[in-house]
């Protein structure tokens, strides 16, 4: 679609300009749910585009307490987000003693498309699998 913009009969454009709609309102899940406190978390996000990915520019998750982090791209619906070290005492997140929620966002281009609640769980390690070798030894 073309598009050309003006304001009270003042022309902003010159010339017609590409625009490219993407609906991205499909924000469907997110999993899993919650981690442990020093990250690491992949977290797989089903957004809904159903689009050729190299066409829509930068994709980040913004967690709380940290500048852009990219997404890893997941064709042909979903980003994996991987969580950062949980920061307290902030904007968005909400701390508990053994948990705490934080707010993430899925940026495209610049602009906030969804945010859902990632929980952190506190004080959460791991010794050991069961069994010990996998089910291949």
């Amino acid at each position: 679609m073309n598009v050309e913009i003006s304001n009270n009969g003042i022309d902003f454009s010159n010339n017609e300009v590409k625009l490219k709609f993407i609906d991205i309102n499909l924000f469907n899940t997110f999993f899993p749910t919650n981690g442990p406190d020093y990250g690491g978390t992949q977290i797989k996000v089903n957004i809904g585009i159903d689009q050729t990915w190299g066409n829509i520019g930068w994709v980040y998750c913004w967690f709380p307490g940290y500048t852009d982090f990219n997404a890893i791209l997941d064709p042909p619906y979903s980003v994996i987000c991987v969580s950062p070290i949980l920061r307290e005492g902030i904007a968005d997140v909400s701390s508990y003693l053994d948990y705490a929620v934080v707010k993430v966002s899925i940026v495209i281009q610049g602009v906030e498309i969804k945010s859902f609640g990632f929980t952190y769980n506190k004080n959460v390690r791991i010794f050991g699998f069961e069994p010990p070798h996998g089910l291949y030894s």
